[in-house]
């Protein structure tokens, strides 16, 4: 289990996940504190909560293939592709393994066209077997099959966000002091991607020091508008390690340490994974 936190304002979406796997029988025994939960496709990132491995394959590997394995430009086909796929995957899982450790999420964050819209709007989609779609929490039991769950505001005024979380489930108190420090921040005055970036940063980190489940290696992607017009515009699109922006999509690595080395998502075009993104010392 992770933690995926997401922030939609009306000019840069974001994503911040964790980097920690541990046992779903033990939340305090680590088995691997740096593995990669992020996949970019287009103008839009996937992050996952659950299971680390399907089948014989890292999930973020799993993920990466079958996106690629299809058209990438349109998110609805791309999430049809994965629920399918999860579902004929997760149906192969052992029978020995519990039904309350099979609660799985795919968590997108990005821009998307709309029907009968000329103009891109931000929005999640989730493709899961175990959320409840009114509360965000989990399910007793999984479903049997993989389902699509979607989230476009119809309006977001310049000064308003959405946040929304799938994974690790803070109590009330820890997400209302989440949801004041991100609306606060998107409110101030002199607000930029940088400083909502790194409230979400501080956020994780914070919430990792009260959940054994949550890691303090957090990756974090920003998606600004106008980079999914670039690339609505030219099909090609770009995702640097650099400062959050408000032109250019980015992902930052934070380690606990303030280490310089870059660590990024894998990044998935039709047919093609570029997979171990990373660089440094910058």
């Amino acid at each position: 289990m992770t933690l995926i936190l997401t922030c939609l304002t009306a000019s840069n979406v974001f994503q911040v996940s964790d980097r920690r796997l541990t046992l779903v029988s033990s939340p305090e025994s680590i088995v691997d504190d740096d593995r990669n939960k992020a996949v970019f496709v287009g103008r839009v990132s996937f992050g996952y909560t659950g299971l680390a491995e399907i089948g014989r394959e890292r999930t973020d590997d799993w993920l990466a293939r079958v996106i690629s394995e299809g058209p990438t430009n349109d998110m609805a086909q791309v999430a049809q592709r994965v629920r399918c796929a999860a579902t004929a995957a997760f149906r192969q899982l052992p029978a020995t393994l519990p039904k309350n450790f099979r609660h799985h999420a795919f968590h997108g964050v990005g821009w998307f066209r709309l029907r009968g819209q000329a103009w891109l709007s931000p929005g999640i989609i989730v493709v899961h077997n175990a959320l409840d779609e009114q509360t965000g929490g989990w399910l007793v039991e999984p479903l049997d099959e993989f389902c699509v769950a979607t989230q476009f505001p119809s309006a977001l005024p310049s000064k308003e966000c959405i946040l929304h979380s799938v994974g690790v489930r803070p109590n009330a108190r820890e997400r209302d002091a989440v949801v004041r420090l991100l609306r606060k921040c998107v409110k101030h005055r002199s607000s930029t991607p940088t400083t909502i970036g790194k409230a979400l940063i501080d956020s994780m980190s914070w919430l990792s020091r009260r959940h054994t489940r949550i890691g303090n290696r957090l990756l974090l992607v920003s998606l600004p508008k106008s980079s999914a017009e670039e690339f609505d515009r030219t099909g090609n699109t770009s995702l640097l390690a650099a400062p959050t922006n408000d032109a250019t999509a980015t992902f930052t690595y934070a380690s606990p340490e303030g280490s310089l080395t870059w660590y990024g998502p894998h990044i998935v075009r039709e047919g093609v994974v570029l997979t171990e993104v990373a660089g440094g010392p910058l």
